[in-house]
């Protein structure tokens, strides 16, 4: 079966079942996921496809792990598109971040959600406002006042900040309008 995926001009994955269309599936097995064409991306390359189950093969708590040629775990993301009448998922979409030149035959495979680490995003708050830091980014929302956003900052200088909503506070009622009449 193939399936085209989604992301950047190169980012196309043909996914291929290891066992034959035909076959009567009562369980889920590996999926191999390779390249169209087997260009690989020169950028780390976003990327997003979806896989047809047969009724009754992958229940809604169903979890899948990603793997490069190599071995080396990838994020994976999963949503269902679809289900068969008896719960079970039916089509669901899976979308990863491949770095660049990754080449060679993907694994995904029914099993634990790998921890493939990477930066964390760290949330603080203080009575005056909450922190996130991506690593790259650092934003400050303030809990009270007009401003939504008090600061934005990318690797230690500010590049935005003070953002506030305005709307006026008292809307005039609605009367009849003619040339001479604002509202």
């Amino acid at each position: 079966m193939e399936v085209l995926a989604s992301g950047a001009a190169l980012a196309a994955a043909e996914v291929v079942a290891e066992q034959s269309a035909g076959a009567q599936q009562t369980a889920v097995g590996p999926v191999t996921l390779n390249w169209l064409g087997n260009d690989t991306p020169r950028l780390a390359t976003g990327v997003t496809w979806g896989v047809p189950f047969a009724r009754g093969t992958v229940s809604k708590t169903q979890t899948f792990s990603l793997a490069s040629a190599d071995g080396k775990a990838l994020p994976l993301q999963t949503w269902p598109l679809a289900y068969w009448p008896d719960g079970t998922m039916k089509f669901v979409g899976f979308a990863t971040v491949a770095a660049a030149n990754t080449g060679g035959a993907f694994r995904m495979a029914p099993g634990p959600v790998a921890n493939v680490g990477g930066p964390a995003i760290a949330l603080t708050q203080t009575a005056a406002a909450v922190n996130i830091d991506t690593g790259a980014i650092q934003c400050t929302i303030p809990k009270t006042g007009p401003d939504f956003i008090g600061s934005i900052r990318i690797e230690g200088r500010e590049v935005g900040g003070r953002a506030a909503c305005s709307a006026p506070r008292k809307i005039a009622p609605c009367r009849e309008r003619s040339p001479s009449t604002t509202i």
